[in-house]
């Protein structure tokens, strides 16, 4: 096993999982950063799995390079103070609508 497989997760899933419809993932799991796979192609995945391993055996730097794009774009997209400021506006919104201001009560 190569130690690009062992020190680097690969991001390769399906944008969409079972009994969730929206495919949220698409948002994250974009082609420049990760490996996507559609719900239920398992052939496809054994095609990229297969692709990967060949890749990290012959230019681990490059998978590594993707894995570090994947991992700082979900550091910035996603970051706590983003998540914080998301959750107070949406209950700002719902508290607006009984007249109160749920980021002065934060």
């Amino acid at each position: 096993m190569s130690t690009a497989r062992i020190c680097n997760p690969i991001p390769l899933t399906s944008p969409s999982f079972p009994r969730f419809t929206a495919h949220g993932g698409r948002e994250v799991l974009r082609p420049e950063i990760s490996w996507p796979v559609e719900a239920g192609d398992v052939l496809g995945f054994a095609h990229i799995a297969e692709n990967l391993l060949r890749q990290a055996d012959a230019s681990p730097a490059d998978l590594s390079r993707k894995a570090l794009e994947a991992r700082e774009f979900v550091s910035r997209e996603y970051s706590m103070e983003r998540e914080r400021q998301n959750v107070l506006k949406f209950w700002d919104e719902v508290m607006f609508e009984q007249g109160r201001d749920a980021i002065a009560e934060a």
